[in-house]
């Protein structure tokens, strides 16, 4: 809330500085994308944060949506599975002999290093 709030007052306390059409604009989209942003915090840097300083040894398990995609330049053999924020349901650097083995539906058993809410993958196998 206080992230929606606050880039709104400060559009309110530059009204001497901006013309009408940018404040008005402004005073519609700012809120949603304070908003946005302080989900996004919420949702997803709290709990990364918390994986790295309180994180242990875990093993989650996800359903797998394709493993057979090309990947982009950051993400080069990507496995995307179901259940994590859009962000973050890509596994990257996955190799080839265990992607061939993949596809929809298929369950897979990630570990490394986090906790309940999320894992920093070393690896992963199928489980079914």
């Amino acid at each position: 809330m206080v992230s929606a709030a606050l880039p709104f007052w400060i559009i309110l306390k530059s009204r001497h500085q901006t013309d009408g059409v940018k404040r008005g604009f402004g005073l519609l989209f700012a809120p949603v994308a304070g908003f946005l942003l302080g989900k996004h915090l919420v949702v997803i840097a709290v709990p990364m944060l918390f994986a790295v300083i309180a994180g242990h040894q875990v093993e989650l398990s996800f359903t797998v949506v394709d493993a057979h995609k090309w990947g982009d330049s950051k993400c080069r053999t990507p496995v995307q599975v179901e259940g994590v924020p859009m962000l973050f349901d890509e596994i990257c650097r996955v190799p080839d002999d265990i992607r061939r083995e993949l596809g929809p539906l298929h369950r897979i058993a990630v570990s490394g290093r986090g906790t309940s809410r999320g894992v920093f993958v070393e690896s992963l196998r199928r489980i079914d």
